[in-house]
């Protein structure tokens, strides 16, 4: 027997009100959700959909510890930033949001999943 395999598809989708069910919008879930993260960002989405996406797989126990891993990491990352922007502002400095671009962000985000 052939299987099919069926290539992820998210679509862009407005960014999320803090009202909205993120479950209902993307399938957090999903084996694909790196890949479909990945689109969205090359794309410059601020958040996606995953629509009518037929690829849904449900993620395997190592992927599932692989994930809270980068969790994680990513805790670890967001403890530095918060303490170094208490340095910052401790020794008179001002650490400005618009000094960290929402780029940077998604890369730092980025490279805490990825690591490891």
């Amino acid at each position: 027997m052939t299987k099919l395999s069926i290539t992820p598809s998210p679509i862009a989708h407005p960014a999320l009100a803090e009202s909205a069910d993120a479950d209902e919008i993307q399938r957090a879930h999903c084996r694909h959700r790196n890949g479909c993260l990945d689109i969205a960002d090359d794309a410059g989405w601020l958040a996606f959909s995953c629509g009518s996406c037929a690829a849904y797989q449900p993620p395997t126990p190592d992927e599932i510890a692989a994930d809270v891993a980068g969790l994680h990491r990513l805790g670890c990352v967001a403890i530095e930033m918060i303490q170094w922007a208490a340095r910052e502002r401790a020794a008179g400095r001002d650490p400005d949001e618009r000094h960290l671009t929402a780029v940077k962000r998604r890369r730092t985000v980025r490279r805490a999943m990825r690591a490891g």
